[in-house]
């Protein structure tokens, strides 16, 4: 699993055309491949840092209501089946009926 940590101070973005441009940290958040964590050193005061913290925590937010990336819950079937590959029982039965 990938973990990052976007900072506040650093927008990366990437110009696509003339007139769309888009941040990758937010792109990131979005997609829930990494988390936001204020700068040491960066005024918090400052209406920058306001506007980027909120539109970075917006696509935070979002990815952890969809459960993408590091939010992401195993499914039913995906516990079940991880239960009983754990179980004791069912590994031994696996080796007695692997032998024959």
């Amino acid at each position: 699993m990938l973990l990052c940590v976007i900072s506040l101070c650093l927008p990366i973005s990437l110009q696509q055309g003339s007139m769309w441009s888009y941040c990758l940290n937010e792109e990131a958040l979005r997609l829930g491949l990494a988390r936001t964590a204020p700068v040491v050193g960066v005024l918090p005061d400052s209406r920058l840092f306001w506007r980027l913290h909120k539109r970075l925590h917006k696509a935070e937010v979002k990815a952890e209501k969809k459960g993408l990336g590091l939010w992401r819950q195993d499914s039913l079937w995906e516990r079940v089946s991880k239960a009983v590959r754990d179980n004791a029982v069912s590994r031994v039965l696996g080796r007695i009926f692997k032998r024959t």
